[in-house]
């Protein structure tokens, strides 16, 4: 998530510098219950992707609404943000919710119950804002959720809430390299990395698996490797064939866009697009 910088505007030598109002802090009060157990809601983060990646029909706002601070770049990302990492990691609870900027009745709820290994329930229909206003860099509202606990031993996840916030929006880094074209992308460091990556998969090598990928993303994938129950062999019999598929695909991408220290490959298919992020840890590109 980029952080907000002070700006200095120098107007001339004779003129003091001008520094720019801080964002007021966020606000968000209310109560939330997921599957019928409370959550204390604390914190709220906006974030807006651009889509510059062709991953989604359309731009993105998420909202998140949660019992803990996040760390910078949580909402981030092209399709998954780390957020939902921190959910199947027991690190988070709470509700984010995402819509076409400037529509708020396009929202969808992605629901964080904090249990290790589970993942996000994604539910459309059944928020209803009170109140909304959105602008470019700033968001607030109030919005409610009344489901009732589904009965007959059916299990859906369920949520009620009323929630109101108000958040300064961050907006995705800017591109700072788009390499268009099979070549330049087939060249790229990044694509380099992931194809090191489906090679290390394929052979069953763990230590090379884990040396390119990020810690965040490693530790999810064992989160719910370790909540599924699923064997050390059984683990690595998927990730040899998962290894055989990627190679196959990544010959394919022809574009990579780098927004600094993180960047996504990008493969533009009939129904959207297939992305594959990376980010960069010391120097080196890791997936991510």
């Amino acid at each position: 998530m980029p952080k907000f910088a002070t700006l200095i505007v120098a107007l001339s030598c004779a003129v003091a510098p001008v520094w720019a109002a801080e964002p007021a802090p966020s606000k968000v009060q209310g109560t939330l219950q997921l599957n019928g157990k409370p959550i204390a809601v604390t914190h709220v983060y906006a974030h807006q992707t651009d889509n510059a990646e062709g991953f989604a029909e359309a731009p993105e706002l998420r909202i998140a609404l949660v019992d803990r601070a996040l760390p910078a770049g949580s909402l981030a990302g092209v399709g998954f943000p780390p957020v939902w990492g921190l959910a199947m990691q027991g690190e988070v609870r709470g509700v984010m919710l995402s819509m076409t900027p400037g529509k708020p009745d396009t929202v969808r709820a992605i629901w964080f119950s904090g249990e290790p290994g589970e993942s996000p329930a994604s539910v459309s229909g059944g928020d209803k804002w009170k109140k909304v206003s959105m602008s470019a860099e700033r968001v607030s509202g109030e919005v409610e959720r009344q489901d009732t606990k589904p009965s007959g031993g059916f299990d859906r996840p369920w949520g009620v809430y009323a929630l109101s916030f108000d958040t300064p929006i961050v907006h995705d880094a800017a591109v700072t390299a788009d390499l268009k074209g099979k070549a330049a992308a087939q060249g790229s460091p990044q694509i380099k990395v992931l194809r090191q990556l489906a090679a290390a998969m394929k052979a069953g090598d763990m230590a090379g698996v884990k040396q390119l990928t990020t810690a965040r993303s490693f530790a999810q994938r064992d989160a719910q490797r370790r909540a599924a129950s699923i064997s050390d062999a059984d683990f690595k019999r998927g990730m040899q064939k998962m290894g055989a598929q990627m190679t196959a695909e990544i010959g394919k991408f022809d574009r990579v866009i780098v927004r600094s220290d993180r960047a996504a490959a990008v493969l533009k298919e009939k129904d959207g697009a297939l992305v594959m992020e990376l980010a960069q840890v010391d120097g080196q590109w890791k997936a991510d």
